[in-house]
């Protein structure tokens, strides 16, 4: 079994070659007067460098000896930093106290609106409770003619003596006929029942009741027509 080509290129732990160790940049080339000014303006900008430089010692060297140095510094901002916790302090406590103010003025809406509702719902249940008072009364007035346990005899005397029918049947004209109304003792010869069982004739009283009636109605309907 023959073994497989390795791959192309240096093991990973070998370094650099010589040749490729430095990437030389090659310059373009350039005028000499444009080199010379480049030069010339690099030794003024590093010139400018060391004056800055030593401006700044001699004004740290100098703060120093006034008492202005680094501990100084840190001495002050300690105090800054004190006097901003302080004002940071100041500002919330006067937030909490207007946010104490705001909380007791909703509270107080709140109170108010609650106390509002609760008042209109005890008008509407009072005006419920008149209501319901009033039509008691009323169906407590109405009673006394009510048919109890102690007038279920007078009454039954009185249905008998005074019957009221409401039965009625119509016509394909729209004619009502009223059944006749039923008498206490039974009068003459009854009529033999021939057909169906609930059939009626209609007789002379039957069609003049009816007559009556619908002229009735005519008359309330021109009535109302002319009141209207």
């Amino acid at each position: 079994m023959r073994r497989k080509a390795p791959k192309q290129g240096k093991p990973p732990i070998l370094p650099p070659s010589k040749t490729v160790r430095y990437h030389v940049v090659h310059v373009p080339w350039q005028e000499p007067e444009y080199v010379e000014e480049l030069l010339w303006r690099r030794h003024v900008y590093n010139n400018a460098m060391i004056s800055i430089k030593k401006v700044f010692k001699d004004e740290i060297r100098s703060k120093e000896e006034q008492g202005m140095g680094i501990e100084a510094l840190r001495e002050q901002e300690l105090v800054e930093l004190d006097e901003l916790i302080a004002q940071n302090d100041e500002r919330n406590r006067k937030a909490a106290e207007q946010r104490k103010i705001r909380d007791a003025e909703r509270q107080e809406e709140i109170r108010k609106m609650v106390l509002k509702e609760m008042e209109e719902t005890l008008n509407k249940e009072y005006e419920e409770a008149e209501k319901r008072t009033k039509e008691v009364a009323a169906i407590i007035e109405r009673s006394a003619n009510f048919v109890n346990k102690d007038n279920l005899d007078q009454k039954i005397l009185e249905a008998l003596e005074k019957p009221k029918v409401f039965d009625f049947c119509i016509n394909l004209k729209g004619d009502k006929y009223y059944d006749p109304e039923p008498v206490k003792y039974q009068t003459g010869t009854p009529t033999r029942q021939k057909g169906r069982v609930y059939d009626r004739t209609l007789f002379w009283e039957q069609r003049s009741l009816a007559a009556d009636v619908k002229k009735e109605e005519k008359v309330g309907k021109m009535d109302l027509d002319q009141s209207s």
